[in-house]
């Protein structure tokens, strides 16, 4: 089961993406703030974050930039969900090290695809044999 560590400080959206994750047989680990998000994220070792940019304490911008900087977590893709929806701030967030910027609001089914698509380029293919190599 792969492992999804979601830092959004809105309870209602916290239940949706929560709902439609575990609905598609993901765990979640949900946290409200970038402290939290940043020890977190070391403890649980997830497969992939989803990071609002506005949350309390350290924001979204920073706790990316900092992952994307620590050499045992940057293999983490790390998608941003917010409502941030200026080309400036997208392109700061892409800049701090985002694979990919996504603005409020989403739809769940789309969300669910961009994490599916994201841990499996992630994960290595299974019975991946080199070339040449016999059965």
């Amino acid at each position: 089961m792969s492992k999804v560590l979601l830092v959004e400080d809105d309870l209602p959206t916290v239940e949706l993406i929560k709902f439609a994750l575990q609905s598609e047989g993901f765990e979640v680990v949900a946290v409200y703030d970038g402290i939290t998000a940043l020890r977190t994220v070391e403890k649980e070792n997830p497969d992939l974050i989803l990071l609002d940019v506005m949350i309390p304490g350290v924001d979204g911008f920073e706790v990316c930039q900092l992952i994307k900087h620590n050499i045992k977590l940057m293999h983490i893709p790390v998608l941003m969900v917010t409502a941030k929806v200026r080309k400036e701030d997208r392109a700061l967030g892409l800049e701090k090290g985002a694979d990919d910027y996504i603005t409020k609001p989403f739809d769940p089914i789309d969300l669910v695809d961009k994490v599916k698509k994201f841990i499996a380029e992630r994960k290595p293919a299974k019975n991946n044999k080199p070339k040449g190599a016999s059965s």
